[in-house]
C-alpha cells in the first residue's frame, strides 16, 4: 500500500515536471522562432549589402525599412562599412531627431568581433545607445565579397516586447517563468510578487532554487540559436511535506508487518525444524524406510520429500549392485583383451625380429617407436646413427609422391618403402636388401650393350644381302620374301640402336651437341618415317616466337620420332592416328606439346610410362609391340638438354606430352664454344 501511495505521489511530481518541461519547451520554441526570423532577415540584409555595395544611403535605408516591417520585434537595422560607420539605417533618425547615418559604431558591442567569416553572432543583453534607450540584443552577420570584407549587417531586437509575446497565456500563479541572458541575468519574469534573481553557472544545471527566501523547484532549458535560457519554477514546500508524511506513515506500517512476520515465521518453523531433523537422521543412516522416531507427519511437503528420498535410496542401492556386476564383467573382458594384445605383440615382435627385412615404426610426431635388428644391420650404422638416418629418410619419403627410395648403405643396396595408417598416426618403413637385383640389372645392362655391339656387324651383312636380293631376284615371291627380310633387318637395327642408346644413357657416355637451329625442318624430317602410313596424320602449329631451340639435332629428331611412334602404336583400333604438334615461348624455354587422339593412358600408369621396358597393357585381345624403351630414352634425352617432360592423359580421349627445351644457348655452352 505504501509503495502504491509513493508511486501515486511520484506520478504527480512527474506530471508537474512534465508540465514545467512543456512550458519551457514552448517558451524556448517561440523565442527560437523569433530569433530565427531575425537571423533570416539579417542574412537577407547581408546579401543585399553584398549585391548593392556602393549604392546611395537613401536606397539602402529604404530596403532596411522594408525588412523591418517583416518583423515588429526588430527595433532597428543598419549597415556598417569596414570602418564601423553606418552607411544605411532604419529608422533614419533617433528620438532626438538626429540622423543615424554616418555614426561610428566602433565602440559598440557588435564590433567586438566582426570578422567571423560567414558566421551569425548573437550578442548578450546590452543597453541601446542612440536609436533606442531600451535593452536590446544585436544580431550581426559579416559581409564578404570576393574574399574582401565589405561590412556588417546588424539588427537590434526588443527583448522586453519579445518576452511579453512569448509568455502570453503561459504565466500562472502556480509557476514562475523567467528568461535569462547569456550571463544568467534576468531578462523577463512573469511574476512580480517573487522577483527572480540572476542565475549562476552552477544553478543552471540544478533543480533547486531560492528566490526571496522561498524554495523553488525549477527546470532551465538553454536555447539552440543563442546563449539565452528559459526557466520554469514552482514552490517545493508542498512536495517535501507530502513525502515526509508518506515516509513516516509507511515506516510504522512496515515495522508492524515485520514484527508480525517474525512471530508467525517462528511459530511455523518449529514443526519444520523438527521434521528436517528426522529426515536428516534417516538420510545419515541411509535407510530406505524411516523408523518410528524418524517418521514425519507434517508439513505435507516434507512428508512427500521423505517418501521420495526412500524411493531414490532404493534405486541407488539397486544401481550400485548393478554397477559392481558391470565393473566385474568389464574388468574380466579388459584383462582378456590385454592378454590377447600382449600375445599378439609378442608374436609380431618375434616375427619382426627374425625377418631379414628391416622394419621401423614412427608415430605422428616422427618419433621412432619400434625397429627390428635387421633395420640397424642393413644400414651398417650404430644404434644412434641408424635412428637419425631413418628419421631423415622418413622425412624425405614423406614428401615423395610414391613413398619409395633406393639408397646404398656402403654394404647393401637398399630399397625403402613407407606405408601410412588410415588415420596417418603411424608410419611404417620397410627396408629390403636389393643388392642382388641391382647387380642383376647392372649385368643385364652390360649384356644388352655387349649383345647390341656384337649383333651390329652380322646384322649389317644380313641387311646388305637382303638389299641385293631385292634388287636382283626376279621371282615375285622371292622378291617379297627378300623385302620382308630387309624390313625385319631394319626393325632389328632400330632395336639394337635403342639398346645401345640405353646402355650409353645408363653409363653416362651419351653425348649431345646442342646448337641453335630451327625446329620445323627437323620435325618434318622426323615425319618422313611415317610418310608411307595412310592412317597417320600430323598437323604443325609453330609459334613465330618459338620457332627455334638450342638442341642436338639427332637427339631432337629421335625424341619426336619416339613420341610420334608411341602415338601411332596406341591409336584407337580401326581409326586413323591424328597428332597435333604445337610450340610456344615460355621464358627461356621452348614449350613443345605433342597431342594425339588415341586410347589414352590409365591414371595408375602415368608415373611408370617413362620407366625402362614398361609397356601399358590396355586390352588383352590387342597386342601392342615394342621394347618399352622409347619413352625412357625420350625422358633421358630431354634431361640431358636440361629440360623436362610431363604427360597428361584422359582414358579413351588421348594423351598430351609436354616438353620444355632451352630456347637459347646456355652460358656454359657459349663458354665451351669459345
Amino acid at each position: 500500500m505504501g509503495w502504491l501511495q509513493y508511486v501515486a505521489v511520484e506520478r504527480e511530481f512527474t506530471e508537474d515536471d512534465r508540465t514545467r518541461a512543456e512550458i519551457s519547451l514552448l517558451v524556448s520554441e517561440r523565442l527560437e522562432a523569433k530569433v530565427d526570423n531575425a537571423v533570416s532577415l539579417v542574412t537577407a540584409a547581408a546579401e543585399i549589402l553584398k549585391s548593392e555595395e556602393g549604392e546611395p544611403a537613401e536606397k539602402l535605408s529604404l530596403i532596411l525599412e522594408e525588412l523591418c516591417k517583416a518583423s515588429p520585434d526588430i527595433l532597428n537595422m543598419h549597415f556598417d562599412d569596414p570602418s564601423a560607420v553606418s552607411v544605411a539605417f532604419s529608422p533614419r533618425k533617433n528620438k532626438r531627431g538626429e540622423s543615424n547615418i554616418g555614426v561610428s559604431h566602433k565602440d559598440r558591442s557588435h564590433w567586438k568581433n566582426p570578422y567571423v567569416k560567414d558566421g551569425i553572432s548573437v550578442s548578450g543583453l546590452v543597453q541601446a545607445v542612440g536609436a533606442s534607450d531600451r535593452k536590446i540584443v544585436n544580431i550581426t552577420k559579416p559581409v564578404y565579397s570576393n574574399g574582401r570584407f565589405v561590412g556588417l549587417a546588424v539588427a537590434a531586437l526588443d527583448l522586453e516586447q519579445i518576452a511579453a509575446q512569448v509568455l502570453k497565456g503561459l504565466a500562472t500563479d502556480a509557476y514562475q517563468i523567467g528568461i535569462f541572458g547569456r550571463n544568467g541575468e534576468v531578462i523577463f519574469s512573469s511574476g512580480k510578487s517573487v522577483p527572480l534573481h540572476n542565475l549562476s553557472i552552477e544553478e543552471r544545471t540544478h533543480r533547486s532554487f531560492t528566490f526571496s527566501n522561498a524554495e523553488y523547484y525549477g527546470y532551465v532549458r538553454p536555447l539552440a540559436v543563442t546563449d539565452w535560457s528559459v526557466g520554469v519554477f514552482s514552490r517545493t514546500v508542498d512536495r517535501k511535506t507530502v513525502l515526509v508524511q508518506l515516509f513516516i506513515r509507511n515506516v510504522f506500517v512496515w515495522l508492524a508487518t515485520f514484527l508480525a512476520a517474525i512471530v508467525i515465521g517462528f511459530l511455523a518453523s518449529i514443526s519444520v525444524v523438527r521434521a528436517v531433523e528426522k529426515l536428516t537422521r534417516q538420510m545419515t543412516a541411509a535407510r530406505i524406510l524411516p523408523d518410528k522416531s524418524e517418521k514425519i507427519k507434517s508439513p505435507r511437503e516434507l512428508v512427500q520429500l521423505q517418501r521420495t528420498y526412500g524411493r531414490m535410496q532404493e534405486r541407488l542401492l539397486t544401481a550400485q549392485t548393478r554397477l559392481k556386476e558391470l565393473n566385474s564383467s568389464l574388468e574380466a573382458k579388459v584383462k582378456a583383451q590385454v592378454e590377447t594384445i600382449q600375445r599378439h605383440e609378442a608374436l609380431l615382435t618375434s616375427l619382426f625380429s627374425d625377418m631379414n627385412e628391416g622394419i621401423v615404426l614412427f608415430n605422428q610426431k616422427l618419433e621412432m617407436r619400434f625397429r627390428n635388428p635387421s633395420a640397424v644391420r642393413l644400414l651398417n650404422l650404430s644404434e644412434n646413427e641408424a635412428r637419425k638416418r631413418f628419421l631423415a629418410l622418413v622425412k624425405e619419403m614423406h614428401q615423395s609422391p610414391d613413398k619409395h627410395l633406393f639408397i646404398h648403405s656402403g654394404v647393401y643396396d637398399l630399397e625403402l618403402r613407407m606405408f601410412e595408417s588410415g588415420t596417418k598416426d603411424v608410419f611404417c618403413v620397410i627396408a629390403r636388401d636389393a643388392t642382388s637385383e641391382v647387380q642383376i640389372d647392372r649385368l643385364k645392362d652390360e649384356l644388352i650393350g655387349i649383345a647390341a655391339h656384337e649383333l651390329k656387324t652380322p646384322l649389317a651383312g644380313v641387311r646388305m644381302a637382303a638389299e641385293c636380293l631385292v634388287k636382283t631376284v626376279q621371282d615375285p615371291e622371292s622378291k617379297e620374301t627378300a623385302a620382308e627380310l630387309l624390313e625385319s633387318a631394319d626393325e632389328m637395327k632400330d632395336m639394337i640402336s635403342r639398346w645401345l642408346d640405353v646402355a650409353k644413357l645408363q653409363t653416362g657416355s651419351y653425348e649431345i651437341h646442342p646448337e641453335f637451329c630451327l625446329i620445323k625442318p627437323m620435325i618434318r624430317k622426323a615425319l618422313k618415317h611415317f610418310s608411307g602410313f595412310k592412317d597417320f596424320e600430323c598437323s604443325l602449329e609453330i609459334s613465330p616466337d618459338a620457332a627455334a631451340a638450342n638442341v642436338d639435332k639427332q637427339a631432337f629428331m629421335q625424341i619426336i620420332q619416339n613420341l610420334l611412334s608411341n602415338a601411332y602404336k596406341y591409336r584407337k583400333e580401326g581409326s586413323a592416328c591424328r597428332v597435333k604438334i604445337q610450340t610456344r615461348k615460355l621464358g627461356d624455354f621452348l614449350e613443345l606439346m605433342v597431342e594425339d587422339d588415341g586410347i589414352g593412358v590409365p591414371e595408375s600408369a602415368l608415373d611408370k610410362i617413362f620407366d625402362r621396358f614398361y609397356q601399358v597393357r590396355m586390352d588383352s585381345a590387342r597386342k601392342i609391340g615394342g621394347t618399352g624403351l622409347g619413352l625412357y630414352i625420350t625422358k633421358e634425352l630431354v634431361l640431358l638438354h636440361k629440360g623436362k617432360v610431363t604427360v597428361a592423359s584422359t582414358l579413351g580421349e588421348g594423351t598430351v606430352f609436354t616438353l620444355e627445351l632451352p630456347a637459347l644457348p646456355t652460358e656454359t655452352a657459349n663458354e665451351e664454344e669459345e
